[in-house]
C-alpha cells in the first residue's frame, strides 16, 4: 500500500508489533483497559490486558478463520468474535464484532485490536476501506462512543468515530485508500470503546468493525456492509470457502484480566471530543 501520513495509524502499527505474538503468524486479539483516554494505551496507564491467538499461521486463497474471544476483569468485560477471510487470494477481509460493558459505571477506556498476518495474496493494485457500526445501551452518558481504524500492512486507513448520544445507532464508513499488495498481506482492525463519567454501571457499546478489499461480485451479504462475516453463510457456501487449518491452541479460550484491584480509582474523565482531536496524535496502541 502507498504511504499514508497518519500518526494514529503508525502508532497503532508500531505497538501492535510489540503487543501481538511475534513467534507465530496468526489471528490475534489484544484487549487493554486504560487509565486515561489514550489510544492506544501505554506504560503506567495500562491497568489490565489480555491477549489470545488461534495460531492460524497463514490464510490461503478461499479460506477463512473465526475466533471467539472473551475478556473480563473487575471493571470491564468484552465478548465477541473475529473473522478473517481470503477470497481467491485477491480480496481480503478482517471483520470483528464485540460488546464492551462498563461494569462499575463512570469513565472507562477499553482498547481492542485484531490482526491477521500472512494473508496469501496476488500481488497488484488494491483499494482498502474500513468501517465501524455501533449501538449503545444502558445509560452510556453524553459523548460515550467508539473510535476505530484499520491498518493494511503499514498503511493506515480512515479514523472513524461513533458517538452514542448524538447518533445511536451509528454507522461510519471510511474513504478507500489505493495502493499495492504483495504475496503476503497483514490486516489490523483497532478500536477504542470510551465510556464517559455519565456512564451507568452496566452500560455497553456493541460494534462490528474491520477493514477489507471487497470483492465486487459478492451479492449475498445480508448486512450490506461489504464484509464477509459469520452470518454470511450464502457467501461462504457460494464462494467455496473452507476453514483454514490451525495449530493446537495451548492457552485458554478466554482473555483473563491480570489486575483486579484499584481500577476504578485510577480512571480519569475525558470526553470523546478530546479523543477525536488531540489525543489521537502522540498516543500509542496495545
Amino acid at each position: 500500500m502507498k504511504k499514508f501520513v497518519s500518526p494514529f495509524a503508525g502508532l497503532i502499527l508500531g505497538t501492535l508489533m510489540l503487543a501481538l505474538p511475534q513467534t507465530s503468524n496468526a489471528t490475534s486479539v489484544i484487549a487493554v483497559v486504560c487509565a486515561v483516554q489514550q489510544y492506544p494505551c501505554i506504560g503506567g496507564n495500562i491497568l489490565d490486558s489480555g491477549i489470545r491467538t488461534n495460531f492460524v499461521n497463514a490464510l490461503p486463497a478461499n479460506t477463512f478463520t473465526i475466533m471467539p474471544f472473551a475478556f473480563a476483569d473487575a471493571a470491564a468485560t468484552f465478548t465477541g468474535s473475529v473473522m478473517a477471510t481470503d477470497v481467491a487470494g485477491r480480496w481480503t477481509y478482517l471483520w470483528a464484532t464485540g460488546t464492551a460493558t462498563d461494569l462499575l459505571g463512570g469513565a472507562l477506556n477499553l482498547d481492542v485490536a485484531f490482526q491477521q498476518t500472512n494473508y496469501l495474496t496476488v500481488p497488484g493494485p488494491a483499494a482498502y476501506n474500513d468501517m465501524i457500526i455501533g449501538g449503545c445501551a444502558g445509560g452510556t452518558g453524553a459523548n460515550s462512543g467508539a473510535i476505530g481504524q484499520g491498518v493494511v500492512n503499514a498503511t493506515g486507513l480512515s479514523v472513524l468515530p461513533g458517538n452514542c448520544s448524538v447518533f445511536n445507532p451509528f454507522v461510519t464508513i471510511g474513504t478507500p485508500v489505493a495502493g499495492n499488495v504483495g504475496l503476503f498481506t497483514t490486516l489490523t482492525a483497532a478500536a477504542q470503546f470510551v465510556f464517559t463519567a455519565g456512564s451507568a454501571a452496566g452500560s455497553s457499546i456493541t460494534l462490528p468493525w474491520g477493514d477489507d478489499f471487497p470483492d465486487p461480485n459478492i451479492t449475498g451479504d445480508p448486512n450490506s456492509d461489504g464484509f464477509i462475516d459469520p452470518s454470511d453463510s450464502a457467501d461462504i457456501t457460494n464462494l467455496g470457502l473452507t476453514a483454514a487449518a490451525a495449530a493446537p491452541e495451548p492457552g485458554t479460550m478466554a482473555l483473563c484480566g491480570l489486575a483486579f484491584l484499584g481500577l476504578s480509582c485510577l480512571r480519569r474523565r475525558y470526553s470523546i471530543a478530546s479523543k477525536t482531536s488531540g489525543s489521537q496524535v502522540g498516543s500509542t496502541v496495545a
